[in-house]
């Protein structure tokens, strides 16, 4: 907003799923409050629902944003989405991932960005039976494990099960590894899927 006001040209670096031209549905995080009430409904409900709800949280986020305009008056903005825009805009993700629609000229994809801090990015040190086929799950920080609870059934103890970030550790067992935060590309050479 002080740029804007200043006439100063700056850059903004976003995911796919905060910028307005996501296609994608954005399910409620885990840590919000109305989680648990609106996994209860059916997902077609939920598609339906959690967009009138997020547009209230953002209206609610950006009122802070709205006082400061109606004072300063910067440039004008018509959502909280456009608050996050700059005059130019990187978007983080892969489209494969994360849909889009068509982006203006001032919109480019350059995928994930992970910052090259010597060490931070060693490979785990991963026990995994070599007899096994080793299979890599990672949602970050964000996804929904329990869609893939299934990993847990014995028929999985045939296969070892390496995981990212599985805070709650809905994957659990003999077969399975648990670790943190990674870069995924540390460890394909030990994996096989």
């Amino acid at each position: 907003m002080a740029a804007a006001k200043n006439g100063v040209h700056y850059i903004s670096l976003m995911n796919h799923f905060v910028s307005k031209y996501y296609v994608g549905f954005k399910p409620v995080p885990r840590r919000h409050p109305w989680y648990k009430v609106l996994s209860a409904f059916p997902g077609v409900l939920q598609k339906f629902i959690t967009p009138v709800g997020e547009s209230a949280e953002f209206r609610n986020l950006s009122k802070p944003f709205r006082e400061i305009r109606e004072k300063e008056n910067p440039p004008s903005v018509s959502s909280y989405t456009e608050e996050l825009e700059g005059d130019y805009n990187l978007l983080c993700d892969l489209k494969e991932l994360f849909p889009i629609k068509k982006l203006p000229d001032n919109y480019e994809i350059i995928g994930p960005v992970l910052p090259d801090i010597p060490g931070i990015y060693e490979p785990p040190l991963i026990k995994t039976d070599p007899s096994k086929k080793t299979i890599l799950g990672s949602m970050g920080s964000s996804g929904s494990w329990e869609s893939v609870k299934f990993l847990n059934d014995p028929f999985f103890h045939q296969y070892n099960i390496v995981t990212a970030m599985d805070k709650q550790q809905v994957l659990k067992g003999p077969h399975i590894s648990a670790f943190g935060f990674m870069k995924p590309e540390s460890i394909y050479d030990f994996v096989d899927l």
